[in-house]
C-alpha cells in the first residue's frame, strides 16, 4: 500500500515537471516572438543572416531545444514546484485552505528577493528593476498555477499525454494570438523603416566620427579621405570617384554606390532618422552584424568605425 502510494506521488511528481518544463518551452517561444517584435522596431536591422548563418541553424535547432528542455526541466524542479508549494503553504497558513492566488503571491515575493539583490549587484534603474520583477513573476507564475490545475493533489491522475497535448494546444493557440497581434501591430506603423532619401538630400559631407569623410557632390563626384576600408588597409582609404543613388522598390532596398579609386566598390544601404539620415554596410561575417556607419558631418561624433548591428 505505502509503495503504491509512493509511486503515484512520483508519477505526479513526474507529470508537474513535464508540464510546467513544456509551459516553459511556450513562454520561450512567445517570449521569441516577442523579441523579435520588438527588433522590428528598431532603428538597427541587426545582422542579415547569410546561408552559412542559416544552416548552422538548422543543424543546431534541435539540439538547443534538447538542451532548452533539460535546462527548464531544472528550473521547473527546482523553482517552479517550490514555489507552487510555496503558495500552498501559504494558504493553509494564513486562510486555511489552498487558493490559487497565493501563489502569484509566492512566486512575486521570491522574484522580488532575486530583484532586489540583482539591483545591489549591478546598480539597475527602478525601472529595470521593476520591469525583472514583473518578467520573472509572470514567467514563473504561469506554470506554476498550470500545474496546480492540470496535476490536482487528491483527484485522479490523468495521462501525461494528455496533459502535454493540452499545453501544446493552448500554446499553439497563444503563440499564434501573440503572432499575429504583433504583426498587426508592425502592419500598423510601428516597425521600423529606413528614411525616404534622393539625390539632392545625399549629396553632401559623411564622416563615420573617426576621421573618415566622404564627400558626396551634388555633380556625382565623390571624394574620400581615410574612409574605412574593406579589405585589410591598415589607414584607409583616399581618392576621388563618382556615386550614384538607386531608390529600388522601397525604403529598403535604397543604395548608394560610391566608386573610389583606392576603395572597394561597395553599395551603401540608407539608415537613421528623417532628420539624421546614415549610410552604412555590413563588414567582415555577415552573420556577426559589425557595421561601418557613416554619419551627415554635423551630427557625427565619437570614435567608434564599427557597431553591432
Amino acid at each position: 500500500m505505502r509503495s503504491e502510494k509512493r509511486s503515484g506521488s512520483g508519477e505526479r511528481y513526474g507529470d508537474a515537471v513535464a508540464v510546467a518544463t513544456a509551459v516553459l518551452l511556450v513562454e520561450a517561444v512567445i517570449g521569441a516572438i516577442a523579441a523579435h517584435a520588438w527588433g522590428e522596431t528598431r532603428e538597427d536591422p541587426g545582422a542579415p543572416t547569410g546561408a552559412f548563418g542559416l544552416a548552422v541553424l538548422v543543424v543546431t535547432a534541435p539540439f538547443a531545444l534538447m538542451a532548452a528542455a533539460i535546462v527548464l526541466g531544472a528550473v521547473s524542479a527546482g523553482l517552479v514546484l517550490p514555489l507552487l508549494e510555496g503558495g500552498r503553504w501559504l494558504g493553509r497558513r494564513f486562510s486555511g485552505r489552498e487558493a490559487w492566488g497565493w501563489v502569484p503571491l509566492a512566486v512575486g515575493a521570491a522574484s522580488a528577493v532575486a530583484a532586489l539583490a540583482g539591483w545591489a549587484r549591478w546598480e539597475a534603474g527602478a525601472g529595470d528593476v521593476l520591469a525583472g520583477w514583473a518578467v520573472a513573476t509572470a514567467v514563473l507564475a504561469v506554470p506554476a498555477l498550470i500545474v496546480r490545475r492540470a496535476v490536482p493533489a487528491g483527484r485522479p491522475r490523468l495521462p501525461l499525454r494528455a496533459l502535454l497535448g493540452r499545453v501544446a494546444l493552448c500554446g499553439t493557440l497563444a503563440a499564434a494570438t501573440v503572432w499575429a497581434g504583433a504583426g498587426a501591430v508592425l502592419h500598423a506603423g510601428a516597425a521600423y523603416e529606413p528614411p525616404r532619401l534622393d539625390a539632392a538630400r545625399i549629396a553632401g559631407t559623411w564622416s563615420d566620427g573617426a576621421g573618415g569623410v566622404l564627400d558626396l557632390a551634388a555633380d556625382g563626384g565623390a571624394t574620400a579621405h581615410r574612409l574605412g576600408s574593406f579589405v585589410p588597409v591598415d589607414d584607409g582609404c583616399s581618392g576621388t570617384g563618382t556615386w550614384t543613388y538607386a531608390p529600388g522598390g522601397g525604403p529598403w532596398a535604397q543604395e548608394v554606390t560610391v566608386a573610389v579609386d583606392g576603395c572597394e566598390p561597395v553599395p551603401w544601404s540608407v539608415g537613421g532618422t528623417p532628420g539624421r539620415p546614415k549610410l552604412f554596410v555590413y563588414v567582415g561575417d555577415a552573420d556577426l552584424g559589425d557595421r561601418y556607419v557613416l554619419r551627415r558631418a554635423p551630427d557625427a561624433s565619437g570614435g567608434d568605425r564599427t557597431m553591432r548591428g
